[in-house]
């Protein structure tokens, strides 16, 4: 007859050969939580790698000493204090590039000159003048141009070059956009 070979092996459920001995199967789990164990440390010990990176070496770069914010404001240029007169032009609106008339910008521009009466006679002379200068400014410009981060910035050292060339860069002491408008 032939046996089978688990059925003498008393793990499988055979017959016991020796007296009372009994096999403890080996606990469950005990591996999986060393297994954890390690991981944790491993983890503890990555966040606080990662946290003296940041501390000693990513924000010292990040954060500018106090000398160095000192000498910043020294090096910029001194803008007068002196307010000057502010004269508006009157409102423009063009046709916006490339749309075809179906889209347009509405835009209304000051500017700042010297307190000077008779430089102030002739800026308001030449208001038309200005006026024209921006028109041909705006009127070539696509949407995207005029919709795009920072362009209001760009437009309006466009604007102030144009002036300054009309009206001389040391009489111009600012150009202010008050109204814009895309419709």
């Amino acid at each position: 007859m032939a046996t089978d070979a688990k059925a003498d092996i008393p793990e499988f459920g055979g017959p016991e050969t020796s007296g009372s001995e009994e096999v403890k199967p080996p606990a469950k789990g005990g591996w999986q939580i060393k297994a954890i164990a390690i991981q944790a440390g491993i983890l503890i010990a990555l966040t606080g790698a990662a946290f003296g990176l940041n501390i000693y070496l990513l924000k010292p770069m990040l954060i500018v000493s106090g000398k160095e914010q000192a000498k910043e404001p020294a090096a910029k240029p001194k803008i007068e204090q002196h307010p000057g007169k502010i004269l508006a032009l009157d409102p423009a609106i063009v046709n916006i590039a490339g749309t075809n008339g179906r889209r347009y910008l509405k835009i209304t521009v000051q500017i700042e000159i010297p307190e000077d009466e008779k430089l102030i006679k002739e800026v308001e002379a030449r208001k038309p003048l200005l006026s024209d200068r921006l028109i041909q400014i705006l009127a070539s410009k696509p949407l995207e141009e005029v919709t795009s981060p920072g362009s209001l910035e760009i437009l309006k050292r466009q604007i102030a070059d144009q002036f300054g060339k009309e009206l001389g860069t040391d009489r111009l002491k600012g150009v202010y956009l008050t109204e814009f408008v895309i419709q």
